[in-house]
């Protein structure tokens, strides 16, 4: 059992690390959103169609890690209290 929460964990550590990466993308281009000046700059259709791209990865990620992480969770008590196992 400790060998599969290892794992997992290992699993949950590297969804993050990619969901952090597409975070940091998704930051960026809002931040590149909120600049753009439609007199000087090119259209940027492209680029929401890419930042929703981006937050619906963002989101898969995210329900990833989580599944991940409730693998592992057990219950403790019926009072809702829980521990990891």
């Amino acid at each position: 059992m400790e060998h599969q929460k290892n794992v997992t964990m290992r699993h949950v550590q590297e969804t993050f690390a990619c969901w952090k990466n597409v975070n940091d993308q998704i930051k960026s281009l809002e931040a590149s959103l909120e600049r753009h000046d439609p007199s000087r700059d090119a259209p940027v259709a492209g680029l929401a169609t890419q930042l929703k791209g981006l937050q619906l990865e963002s989101d898969r990620l995210l329900l990833l890690a989580q599944r991940a992480l409730l693998t592992i969770k057990t219950p403790r008590s019926s009072n809702g209290d829980s521990t990891w196992g």
